[in-house]
């Protein structure tokens, strides 16, 4: 047990004194983790007993149905190194079944769909030192200690938030430190998951065209200013996450291309977009696009599609892009 201490105590020293260069003050924990050439989780175990604790999770229909019973709002986040996709939901009118999320309104297409068995490490983490900003999560990460998913509280509901991770608390005994997996250079594990949609079924595929990248930033401006419904869909690790519904606020922040509105966000890193793709679907009668967003590492992280109702619509402004 000695070493797995001591290799906790040299990554706690190493931290505190990256933290201490102003330079490092204001990064957040995933970039500060790639600098230290450790995971995210290997940070985070960091913090356990303070805003921390770790967690022991055998079943995920039971987490995720207290979570749905007790909580009334929250926000999922999923991301890949260049997209962060953000979607804030009222839980009143949600289920959860075998790694998917989804809207008993409208069962065709979940929230996000994740794999559960991909999940090696569990936390909670309660960043409420500022009232104005208090922060409560749970967060999943893999075998290589990224994450795969993170849920925020957004509601008022923050007893029964923190009800459900004491539930689940289990003390520490240095798992990431014992049994952490090194992820090899230049070895990325691709999302097992495929991008399902009712719109696609019995459709093939007639025609791929590549085209040219700042055509995305050019597809969001038309869609928000023609106020045209959307799915724009992201890929995580072992994860795919879906919003539906018009697109208001794109803004830029530094080189992010951003869509900040109130119940979705996403950050798109516009340099780091290798590749635009329209796949051009038919079935007897229509044509039917998806647009695929594939970034420098060669790995899909973004997607948009149509939805049924203004479905010509958004074909008007693929075609018109992909001229």
């Amino acid at each position: 047990m000695d070493k797995y201490i001591n290799k906790f105590n040299q990554l706690l020293e190493n931290y505190n004194t990256f933290k201490s260069n102003p330079d490092n003050k204001k990064l957040r924990i995933r970039d500060a983790a790639s600098k230290l050439n450790v995971s995210e989780a290997e940070l985070l175990s960091l913090k356990i007993n303070n805003d921390v604790s770790y967690l022991l999770i055998p079943d995920f229909q039971q987490f995720f149905n207290k979570i749905i019973d007790n909580i009334d709002k929250v926000m999922f986040l999923i991301r890949s190194d260049f997209v962060v996709h953000e979607k804030i939901v009222s839980l009143s009118d949600l289920s959860y079944n075998d790694g998917s999320i989804i809207s008993n309104l409208d069962s065709s297409c979940p929230i996000i769909s994740f794999d559960p068995k991909s999940i090696s490490y569990s936390f909670f983490e309660c960043n409420c030192h500022n009232e104005k900003r208090e922060l409560r999560s749970f967060q999943f990460f893999d075998k290589y200690g990224d994450a795969i998913l993170k849920i925020y509280l957004k509601g008022d509901k923050s007893a029964a938030f923190e009800r459900i991770a004491d539930f689940y608390k289990i003390n520490y005994n240095y798992e990431l430190q014992k049994y952490i997996i090194n992820k090899k250079i230049n070895i990325v594990e691709q999302s097992s998951f495929l991008h399902i949609d009712s719109l696609v079924n019995k459709k093939f595929i007639n025609n791929t065209k590549i085209i040219n990248n700042d055509k995305l930033r050019f597809f969001l401006n038309a869609f928000s200013e023609n106020e045209i419904p959307i799915q724009i869909h992201a890929y995580g690790i072992n994860c795919i996450q879906y919003h539906r519904g018009i697109i208001k606020n794109i803004i830029d922040y530094g080189p992010w291309l951003n869509v900040i509105d109130k119940e979705f966000n996403i950050h798109i890193l516009e340099n780091k977009i290798f590749k635009t793709t329209i796949l051009d679907y038919k079935d007897e009668l229509n044509n039917f696009y998806i647009v695929n967003i594939t970034d420098i590492n060669n790995n899909l992280v973004l997607g948009i599609a149509g939805l049924d109702k203004n479905i010509n619509e958004f074909n008007e402004v693929i075609k018109k892009g992909a001229n």
